[in-house]
């Protein structure tokens, strides 16, 4: 059985998220035109950062291309600072990769739009409206915890 407000109230947020989406466009599109990595290498450190780590092998599975390929890639973004290598604690001969810090800001940035709204969006806010903005994201953020820890 459906709640007629919860559902109407869904149709509003999505909406109002659409329009929010169309409305910080151009600030989403922003890293993406500034970025200096190519797509394959974007992907690459996707992957890399999603798995946690990973194996050049993997990495071309995924990719769908050559290790030889998959290798000037990975070798592009340790050069970049954005990954690096180490020995598999199981097998030496197997070298492993995984994001650095600046490599995971940079998707990061790319994807989870940390620089969308600007403070002063929030500072035009009245104190009501942002205490129930908070109070909505914070409950947000807490199923979304439980869903990535499996509850």
């Amino acid at each position: 059985m459906t709640d007629p407000r919860r559902d109407q109230l869904v149709e509003e947020l999505t909406a109002a998220q659409r329009e929010l989406g169309d409305l910080f466009f151009e600030t989403r599109l922003r890293p993406l035109l500034e970025t200096e990595l190519t797509v394959q290498q974007l992907r690459a450190l996707a992957i890399v950062q999603v798995d946690g780590e990973t194996t050049s092998q993997r990495l071309a599975e995924v990719l769908g291309i050559s290790a030889a390929t998959v290798s000037g890639i990975v070798d592009r973004l340790v050069a970049a600072g954005m990954a690096e290598r180490h020995a598999d604690p199981h097998d030496g001969r197997v070298r492993r990769l995984r994001t650095t810090g600046k490599g995971a800001a940079a998707i990061r940035r790319l994807v989870a739009y940390e620089d969308d709204t600007d403070p002063e969006v929030f500072a035009l806010l009245d104190v009501d409206d942002l205490a129930a903005l908070t109070r909505g994201v914070t409950a947000l953020l807490d199923v979304a915890r439980r869903r990535a820890a499996g509850g």
